[in-house]
């Protein structure tokens, strides 16, 4: 694509100020395609901030550790998180298993509604939070449904 520049350039005299325009062809160029966003390595998070909102699902760093929110949770620590509440320990840092671009469901794992898992070939959709709820096992009720992607 030929694009078209214009210059305005200024000539002091001692009268007066001279101004001239001159026109130069130059070829157009295509602006940069503005990068992708990169996600953080698993294990950087960012440090956990008892102002900050997290949901389930959101990863934090604190005093070492690296903690995984159940739920939706504001300035609950995650170190004095047991087992019933909103942080469970996530150190192990690995990346869930995936099958056509899904995690694959697992018995330990939190889901919140919205969340979508394979398992056994077929795509579930959580309708609310569960753990250890067999997707296989639901019916019209319960808390998986299947779905087609």
């Amino acid at each position: 694509m030929i694009g078209y520049a214009t210059y305005l350039e200024q000539t002091n005299t001692a009268q007066s100020d001279v101004f001239e325009v001159l026109a130069q062809d130059e070829e157009a160029t295509e602006p940069a395609p503005e990068p992708e966003p990169e996600n953080p390595p698993l294990c950087e998070h960012e440090a956990w901030s008892s102002s900050n909102i997290y949901t389930g699902g959101d990863r934090v760093e604190h005093n070492g550790n690296f903690y995984e929110a159940k739920w939706w949770t504001q300035g609950e620590n995650p170190e004095q998180s047991g087992q019933w509440d909103v942080w469970k320990i996530a150190s192990d840092c690995t990346e869930p298993e995936l099958e056509d671009g899904y995690p694959v469901w697992t018995q330990s794992e939190v889901y919140v509604g919205g969340d979508r898992v394979m398992h056994d070939g077929q795509l579930f959709e959580a309708k609310w939070w569960t753990q250890g709820n067999n997707p296989n096992d639901s019916g019209e009720w319960d808390v998986w449904k299947a779905v087609q992607d």
